[in-house]
């Protein structure tokens, strides 16, 4: 079945214009979900670079300082206990200064305490001095730290404890709300995370996707994570010389919830905006296109059975619309006013032809088929109605079949009504002479001829034989 012609409009609507909208708003919110990862991207490159040359110089400063406290360290116990304390009040980096025997024994140490103690702690240091532990908790405060060492020319160590919850709170400061920062040792060891228990506990991220993720020549390498079940959007750096790896992450929820609560709340709009349209453009349709047309339709339907047509006022519509339904009404008065005027000339057809008193006849002039026949035709010839009609004047006229063929035609060829005198057989088998009056005519662009039959024994014999103008 054919659709109709809102369904056909629904359709179109919404191929045409609500799935593109669709589209064009999803198409919209994934640029805009790309530009917010490319700006995150971007800006944690530059944050990741801030970061670095932070903890590069606030460990090379500590470095620093003690390799120069170290080279005015003299060899005398009483010196280096007053020397010590001394640097730990003017310096704020280390929360403990050691000073270790060759034999890694704590000599002496700033805040007092702890002396003739193992330094707990292997160590693996250069000449020059580093850190040499991995992230640990400290037996004194009890916070996540770091020693950093440097070897005296005696084979004597000073150690600084580092304090790596101060640290992570300076870094904390360099970020955007919202974001967090990940601080791990080469190995992956975190040495400073938002959620401090990670960092007593000692945890390692190296199985980290973000950190196990093949080498790339990108300083910084950005791209998504899950992290504790939580999916990210993270940065990846690395911090030159201890090769510390910096994690700058925020949730991906964060950044793209908002992006598509916008979506969704466009989509909302878009759909609402078209159906709200569609309900407005189906009612005026509907009164402006539809109603009118089944207006139409109707008055067709009356047409053909016959019935009037309404004369109620045209619905207001288009204007096409309009013009089309005035013509039809316009046609159909002229129709009605036809049919009236046929059903005139019906009757009086019938008036003039089967009620007269006339023997009539309607032949076909090559074939001389009777085509129909008056009442007195009947009674005159005593034929039947259908029998009378289901012959040819060739089969009741006595003449030969040529004679008789030449009287159908000499009307035509006359160009004018013609008398005849000729013989008819009655159906009694009766032989009548009769006189023949032929009209030709033309009906509906067919040649016909119209036959008066008058019996010749009712009428004065002076006329000439029939048969002689037959003939000539």
């Amino acid at each position: 079945m054919r659709p109709t012609f809102l369904q056909i409009l629904r359709r179109t609507l919404r191929t045409w214009i609500f799935l593109p909208g669709i589209l064009f708003i999803l198409v919209l919110g994934a640029l805009q979900a790309n530009n917010a990862y490319r700006a995150i991207e971007k800006r944690n490159r530059v944050v990741s670079g801030a970061i670095s040359y932070y903890i590069t110089t606030y460990i090379s400063d500590a470095l620093y300082a003690l390799k120069h406290f170290s080279k005015g360290i003299g060899p005398a116990t009483k010196d280096m206990n007053k020397n010590l304390e001394t640097f730990y009040n003017a310096y704020p980096h280390f929360e403990r200064l050691l000073w270790l025997s060759k034999d890694k024994i704590i000599l002496t140490a700033a805040p007092f305490g702890a002396e003739g103690l193992p330094f707990p702690i292997r160590m693996d240091i250069r000449h020059e001095g580093g850190i040499i532990s991995k992230p640990i908790v400290s037996p004194g405060s009890g916070q996540p730290v770091l020693y950093l060492g440097v070897k005296y020319h005696t084979g004597n160590i000073l150690v600084g404890e580092m304090d790596t919850l101060a640290l992570s709170q300076h870094l904390g400061g360099l970020l955007p709300p919202g974001n967090t920062i990940i601080l791990a040792d080469a190995y992956g060891n975190i040495v400073s995370h938002p959620d401090l228990s990670k960092v007593l506990r000692q945890e390692n991220i190296g199985d980290l996707p973000l950190m196990a993720a093949p080498h790339s020549e990108e300083r910084v390498r950005t791209s998504f994570f899950t992290h504790d079940g939580t999916l990210y959007i993270g940065s990846l750096a690395t911090i030159p010389g201890e090769n510390w790896k910096i994690i700058i992450s925020s949730k991906a929820s964060t950044v793209f919830i908002p992006i598509l609560e916008t979506v969704l709340a466009l989509l909302a709009l878009l759909t609402t905006l078209f159906l709200l349209f569609s309900a407005l453009l189906n009612n005026a349709l509907k009164a402006g296109l539809v109603l009118p047309l089944d207006d139409l339709i109707h008055d067709i339907k009356q047409l053909g059975m016959g019935a009037d047509i309404s004369d109620k006022p045209i619905r207001s519509t288009y204007r096409e619309l309009e013009t089309v339904e005035e013509e039809f009404r316009k046609m159909c008065r002229e129709v009605r006013g036809r049919e009236e005027e046929l059903s005139e000339n019906a009757e009086r057809y019938r008036a003039l032809f089967h009620d007269n008193q006339l023997v009539l006849l309607l032949v076909a002039p090559l074939t001389g088929d009777i085509l129909d026949n008056n009442k007195r035709a009947v009674e005159y010839y005593g034929y039947a109605q259908n029998t009378l009609r289901s012959l040819t004047l060739f089969d009741i006229n006595a003449e030969s079949g040529t004679v008789a063929k030449k009287i159908m035609e000499r009307p035509w060829n006359s160009g004018a009504a013609t008398t005849i005198r000729t013989k008819h057989t009655l159906a009694s088998g009766e032989v009548r002479e009769v006189d023949l009056l032929i009209s030709p005519m033309t009906i509906h662009g067919t040649p016909r001829n119209f036959v008066t039959v008058i019996d010749a024994s009712q009428t004065s014999r002076g006329n000439s034989d029939p048969r002689d103008k037959a003939e000539s």
